[in-house]
């Protein structure tokens, strides 16, 4: 398997002492049409006995969570992680020890667990496969924006694919990734009309995607084939953090991929080290190359649910004034070895 492996047991604690904090609600449409919500919250927890880590060596971190009492004979909540926009090593992993798969890979996305004939419009979310996906508006192709439209499950799948499809008719269907994936495919029918693809804020308005076969769109190679002359494979190669895709007569089944991500924990010391915020490369000094990260995030507002945003240091969901004076601080630091995250395995 392509991943580190743990070695000794260095230590096993269980925690039963930690400090839960609220952090963000999210929307989320149900199968009857209504709106449910999920909230966040964030676990601050002290070791009761830490041990002596070497620097240069890769510890494995073992995380996980036992649920309270059931309520009805179920458990209500779900226990997980953010994660975070680079990598460091390679990817962390989830499973039960027997076999491990990337965190965060892109699961096929068939549509199957839609309800038929529930329309999905402009501004609605809705899940698919456990993916959520928003419903964003859809571009003519004489540039016009349409005033109506919507997304719907409907029975029959495409060649090669399996049990429902998703009908799209004049809006985009936008994925929210879970981190950047690696690559991207789908099947897709276009039946009549323009098509819009957008990758990684790239917008593109077609009227046909084998336009794009062997383009870069937003730092992404796109390759189409053929199956009949309204059906086709669409694939994406390279690194995708914003996907959407839209048509008026289009039906997409069967999104899959492959991605990979680090977990969002932190472990410092509770002796007061003056460790470096802004060493986002974790290499010992605060750069150009940091700087250049922070530049990516500045001024943006939706750090709360894309849980890519490095800069947001007081963890508010944005990235501001505020923000650059505690970067500023550190800038032209080259002592921060001090501060060694512990990322997971």
């Amino acid at each position: 398997m392509p991943w580190s492996h743990p070695g000794q047991l260095l230590l096993g604690q269980r925690i039963t002492d930690y400090r839960m904090h609220y952090w963000d609600s999210i929307p989320h449409s149900g199968e009857d049409g209504l709106t449910w919500w999920e909230h966040k919250f964030y676990y601050q927890v002290d070791l009761e006995r830490p041990f002596l880590q070497d620097k240069g060596r890769i510890y494995w971190l073992d995380i996980g969570a036992q649920m309270s009492d059931p309520v009805g004979g179920e458990f209500p909540w779900f226990w997980g992680w953010e994660t975070s926009k680079n990598h460091w090593n390679d990817a962390a992993v989830k499973g039960d020890g027997g076999w491990w798969n990337p965190l965060g890979l892109v699961q096929i996305i068939g549509f199957e667990d839609l309800p038929l004939g529930v329309e999905y419009n402009v501004g609605d979310t809705f899940m698919a496969s456990g993916t959520l996906c928003s419903v964003q508006p859809f571009q003519y192709s004489g540039g016009g924006w349409a005033p109506a439209g919507s997304t719907q499950a409907v029975s029959g799948s495409l060649p090669s694919g399996s049990g429902q499809k998703l009908q799209v008719n004049n809006v985009n269907v936008a994925l929210n990734l879970q981190c950047p994936a690696r690559e991207l495919h789908l099947l897709f029918e276009n039946s009549g009309g323009n098509l819009n693809l957008r990758v990684n804020g790239d917008f593109r308005n077609v009227v046909d995607f084998q336009l794009l076969d062997g383009l870069t769109v937003g730092g992404v190679m796109v390759s189409v084939t053929s199956i009949t002359p309204d059906v086709g494979v669409l694939k994406l190669d390279g690194l995708i953090s914003d996907f959407a895709i839209g048509g008026q007569e289009l039906f997409i089944d069967e999104i899959g991929g492959r991605g990979g991500c680090d977990m969002a924990f932190m472990l410092i010391t509770d002796e007061p080290l003056d460790y470096c915020e802004g060493d986002f490369y974790r290499d010992g000094d605060v750069d150009g190359a940091d700087l250049f990260i922070l530049c990516q995030d500045y001024n943006r507002s939706d750090c709360y649910n894309s849980g890519d945003c490095e800069g947001d240091f007081n963890y508010d969901g944005r990235v501001i004034h505020n923000d650059l004076a505690v970067f500023a601080a550190d800038y032209g630091r080259i002592d921060c070895p001090c501060y060694i995250p512990i990322l997971p395995r």
